[in-house]
């Protein structure tokens, strides 16, 4: 929801216009000193990169707004990866609101504490996958394998090294997020 803690601006994305976020250079991440004068991109320029590649967008929302949602959508349709974008939110109510929107879309539930009761809502409301962090896998081993036998894709963040990306593979993890595109 602001630009402090990835670029070196500071303040409320919404109290910019999108010329003047272009002030900003991205300035934190692993491998940042790889990529100088990094700007924000739009998410039509991130979905573009997308389109002939086998990697899945995950889209990431924070709050609830109706109408963010739906030109969302109809972002994700133009761009013709409906049947492969992954919404994914800690905000579980956000999620209900883009599959009131949308029946058919992935969504996924991002949390570093999945419960077994997180699990049944995701199965009651649309089969919403579930998203751990990582770190956290041997807490919540119960309920993710409760999540995964009962249908749901599992996908982990921040996954930053190849070993660990086997290791998730072999356990039924289907998806990773990384910090490290490039090696």
């Amino acid at each position: 929801s602001d630009v402090d803690k990835m670029t070196n601006g500071t303040g409320d994305i919404a109290d910019y216009l999108y010329e003047e976020l272009l002030n900003f250079n991205i300035d934190n991440g692993n491998g940042i000193e790889n990529y100088q004068n990094l700007k924000l991109p739009k998410l039509t320029e991130a979905m573009e990169l997308f389109m002939d590649s086998e990697t899945v967008p995950f889209i990431e929302i924070k709050g609830y707004d109706p109408v963010a949602f739906s030109t969302l959508i109809e972002i994700i349709e133009e761009y013709g990866l409906s049947e492969k974008a992954v919404i994914i939110s800690f905000d579980m109510e956000a999620l209900l609101g883009i599959r009131e929107i949308d029946k058919d879309i992935s969504l996924m539930y991002l949390t570093n504490k999945l419960t077994k009761e997180d699990v049944d809502i995701c199965l009651e409301n649309g089969n919403i996958g579930v998203d751990i962090n990582f770190g956290n896998i041997l807490k919540m081993k119960d309920a993710l394998k409760y999540a995964m036998d009962s249908g749901l894709e599992a996908a982990a963040w921040t996954v930053d090294y190849p070993i660990v990306a086997d290791f998730l593979n072999i356990y039924g993890i289907k998806y990773i997020t990384t910090n490290r595109i490039t090696q």
